[in-house]
């Protein structure tokens, strides 16, 4: 059975890897419909990062740096995606502890990728999102904590309610960790041409698209694990479920991102910490009235 549940999470996690280059390509058409527009083709993500291998990639002091610490965020993504998998199948709380420990160090790791490219937009971009994490992810810990503690020890209408806002935290955090408008505060194209990627080509700029892409899957797959606590084992059909719930969160950011406009980043922290002081504030009241 052991042996059964490894080659399952091995299917899982792996498909979970390419997934992202068609689900991107998926929000695009989102996007395009909305905007009544015809759009680019599914597949046009995983063309544009095919084109992009075959090109060469530019090479300047800060390149090889950039490489290890993009490697590293992509291997400890992969790595919590595997966990957020396992949790999401078995329901072992330490899965999903992995998963935020992995979470949280390929952020850093990204987050000083953007900081060492010798380039002011992108030294901007990396001290973005460097405030965007810093102001996130402590909720985002917080608000698991909180549902896992109003999930197992408080039941009741009361549990209920401290769950509801704990998991609400929990999805703000993911869909602003996915770094979708408006909170794509370390690209901005219009205001500061891409931040980070401005001086990527080739393989780099393929890394750097696909970390984010790989990130995205990641923060998403946060809040699905809690819902696998709330609905039981997945069991033989696991797989599948984990799969199709990620697709299907994916699609729903995809299409609230294209619904909201840009802020400034400095408006879009403070009402987010607002927000979050709100949700917190909701998930304590129901765990201590």
């Amino acid at each position: 059975m052991a042996v059964e549940e490894a080659l399952a999470a091995t299917i899982a996690t792996s498909a979970t890897l390419v997934l992202p280059l068609f689900m991107d390509g998926v929000e695009r058409k989102v996007k395009a419909w909305v905007h009544s527009r015809i759009g680019p083709p599914v597949t046009q993500t995983l063309l544009d990062a095919l084109k992009l291998l075959r090109k060469e990639t530019r090479v300047f002091g800060s390149i090889p740096y950039y490489f290890y610490l993009s490697s590293t965020a992509a291997v400890l993504t992969a790595l919590g995606v595997f966990s957020a998998y396992m949790y999401f199948a078995t329901l072992n709380t330490a899965y999903v502890v992995y998963t935020l420990v992995f979470y949280l160090t390929s952020q850093a790791a990204l987050a000083l990728s953007y900081l060492i490219i010798p380039n002011p937009y992108s030294v901007i971009g990396g001290f973005r999102e460097v405030f965007v994490s810093l102001v996130n992810e402590p909720f985002m810990v917080l608000g698991v904590v909180l549902y896992a503690v109003s999930f197992s020890s408080r039941p009741g209408l009361w549990g209920y309610v401290a769950a509801g806002f704990s998991f609400s935290a929990v999805l703000v955090a993911s869909y602003v960790s996915s770094r979708r408008t408006p909170f794509d505060l370390s690209e901005a194209e219009p205001e500061i041409a891409s931040g980070g990627f401005i001086e990527l080509s080739g393989k780099a700029l393929f890394l750097a698209l696909y970390n984010l892409l790989l990130s995205r899957s990641l923060s998403q797959l946060i809040p699905l694990s809690l819902v696998a606590m709330a609905a039981g084992p997945g069991g033989p059909l696991a797989p599948l479920a984990y799969l199709a719930s990620l697709a299907g969160v994916w699609a729903l950011y995809g299409l609230a991102s294209t619904l909201m406009g840009r802020a400034r980043v400095d408006t879009a922290l403070k009402s987010l910490v607002k927000l979050y002081l709100v949700l917190i504030a909701g998930a304590f009241v129901g765990l201590v009235v």
